[in-house]
């Protein structure tokens, strides 16, 4: 049994949606051995308890705090955060640890054609050190848990010449800095990340490495044209509804859209279930690449999480230490 935790009153609209996705989620006969754990307001969700499959925690005030607690005591096998992302990673980030020598956590997301794009969300401004990691921990997880064999690296420019791109793309030294993997002779554009199967000009697979800004822009705009692409293009693919959280030492979160409908919210929680049989092999095999990089830092993470709670706001700071 996987035992889902849930933030369920960070999102947006109707707080109920979360108990309908759990509905939903336990209807499939694949799902009926998990439960979900949802933390929010009883007035809301008490009329989704169900012995042995929906729980319901009151937590009116800190539902992300609880939720990333039940995780971090063993009383849930993963988190899934469907509302504020910064509030949800800070707190994780903070009560569950980074991996040593990690600078932050980061996500990163498989895309319809066989493509991965790191960051999309969570590293909006990354260092060239954690921009290594993101190229190291996307490696990972794709050929871990996306299924994604032999990827090249590289990055996600405004040209395929090295000489096309911004200063923070043009500092970066793939071939130098990761010496163990495989880097692109090119840059990926906008183009290659969602290719046309007829006239894709790259045939192998590729992590292109970006910062969260431009990543979540891409994302959700793939994410919105998706069923179109899917459908035309590549029909054996699946958009996911929550991406796992890469870099934390002692549990798993699984971050999603705030605005997600029920369905999705199912969805979220499927791709959670998912990723429990995976997630030892990932972190071990992360950690293993991570200590051979070369310019590891043990303090940086911490010292990045105390800047952005410093800088955070006051119920952000709350949800992190009360």
């Amino acid at each position: 049994m996987t035992k889902i935790a849930v933030d369920a009153d960070s999102g947006d609209g109707d707080k109920t949606k979360y108990g309908e996705g759990a509905r939903i989620f336990l209807q499939d006969p694949a799902n009926q051995n998990h439960q979900v754990i949802l933390f929010g307001n009883k007035k809301y969700l008490q009329k989704y308890e169900e012995q042995g499959k929906i729980q319901v925690v009151h937590s009116p005030r800190h539902p992300i705090r609880d939720a990333v607690k039940s995780v971090n005591q063993l009383e849930a096998d993963v988190l899934v955060g469907l509302g504020d992302t910064k509030r949800t990673i800070v707190t994780a980030w903070n009560r569950l640890g980074l991996i040593k020598h990690l600078q932050a956590p980061f996500l990163a997301t498989p895309l319809p054609g066989g493509n991965v794009i790191s960051d999309v969300g969570a590293a909006l401004d990354p260092s060239r050190e954690l921009a290594y990691q993101m190229a190291i921990g996307a490696y990972v997880l794709a050929t871990e848990f996306y299924g994604i064999k032999h990827p090249l690296i590289t990055t996600v420019s405004t040209g395929e010449e090295p000489e096309k791109g911004d200063e923070f793309v043009k500092s970066l030294k793939l071939e130098q800095m990761l010496p163990d993997f495989e880097i692109a002779p090119f840059q990926l554009e906008g183009r290659d990340l969602v290719p046309n199967p007829k006239t894709r000009r790259i045939k192998r697979p590729c992590i292109g490495l970006v910062n969260g800004y431009a990543g979540n822009i891409a994302l959700k705009i793939i994410e919105e044209t998706g069923p179109l692409i899917i459908a035309n293009w590549y029909p054996e693919f699946e958009m996911l509804d929550a991406l796992p959280l890469i870099g934390l030492e002692n549990g798993e979160v699984m971050i999603g859209h705030g605005n997600s409908d029920p369905q999705r919210i199912a969805g979220a929680y499927r791709n959670a279930a998912q990723y429990v049989p995976y997630k030892d092999r990932v972190r071990e095999r992360l950690k293993e690449k991570i200590r051979r990089f070369p310019d590891a830092d043990n303090n940086i993470g911490d010292s990045r999480l105390k800047r952005i709670i410093k800088q955070g706001i006051k119920k952000l700071a709350l949800a992190v230490y009360e």
